[in-house]
């Protein structure tokens, strides 16, 4: 039972709750997304209807929790459209990175404990969507610097999954906390590539073979037929 005896769901990694949030957000989100399309209207008025009560709670602001993140995650999204549509816009392109400098300070003179409480979103979002525009000036990246980036991505998510774990893990050492928070980092990281090279760069692999076996259970109509004709 989540919880009991004294350990939170997920006991170290507290934070794999996001995960069925996020399940919930795609879920309800493309369910609005093609019902405002009228592509399978039932369908998602169903999904709409079993899924919209996690994002909805989470879009509600609780002092001092994470009771907000829908919120985070729809400006987040809402930022690339507002940027793809402001990318020939000059004055707001120059502007860009002055209003990125003041909101990213506002934010980080005026921000609570905890960042997804709705009070720090509105400086927060409003950084990030400066920073979306800033980055997407440069059109082309160095090799290096497109590889630098291109490591770190692909074990971004297993860094996710296993982190908080590594921290608490370190932090019940008996060090200082000035120098457990580096080797938190180091470690936490170098874990996370280990975890990925084992596991995560595989899901390519595991995705296509899955797709290869839903499509071999539903063989294609034989068209051969539509291009025979009768024998004379």
């Amino acid at each position: 039972m989540p919880a009991w005896p004294g350990v939170s769901t997920f006991g170290s990694a507290g934070h794999l709750t996001s995960v069925a949030l996020e399940f919930h957000i795609y879920l309800l989100v493309g369910a609005v997304f093609f019902l405002l399309k009228a592509r399978a209207v039932w369908l998602c008025i169903a999904v709409i209807f079993f899924v919209w009560q996690i994002p909805a709670s989470y879009a509600i602001a609780t002092p001092r929790t994470d009771r907000a993140l829908f919120i985070v995650w729809l400006v987040g999204f809402a930022a690339f459209y507002i940027a793809s549509a402001t990318s020939n816009h000059g004055p707001l392109r120059r502007a860009a990175v002055p209003l990125f400098a003041v909101c990213f300070a506002w934010w980080a003179w005026h921000r609570t404990d905890v960042d997804a409480e709705l009070i720090n979103i509105p400086a927060l979002g409003a950084a990030f969507l400066c920073l979306v525009i800033i980055t997407q000036q440069r059109s082309e990246l160095s090799a290096k610097a497109a590889d630098l980036i291109r490591f770190f991505a692909d074990y971004s998510y297993s860094l996710f999954l296993i982190h908080l774990t590594i921290i608490k893990l370190v932090y019940a050492l008996p060090l200082e906390r000035k120098i457990a928070i580096p080797i938190a980092i180091i470690v936490a990281n170098a874990a996370a590539v280990l975890f990925a090279l084992a596991f995560e760069r595989h899901y390519r692999m595991v995705a296509s073979a899955i797709k290869v076996r839903i499509r071999s259970s539903f063989p294609k109509k034989d068209q051969t037929a539509e291009f025979c004709t009768p024998a004379e």
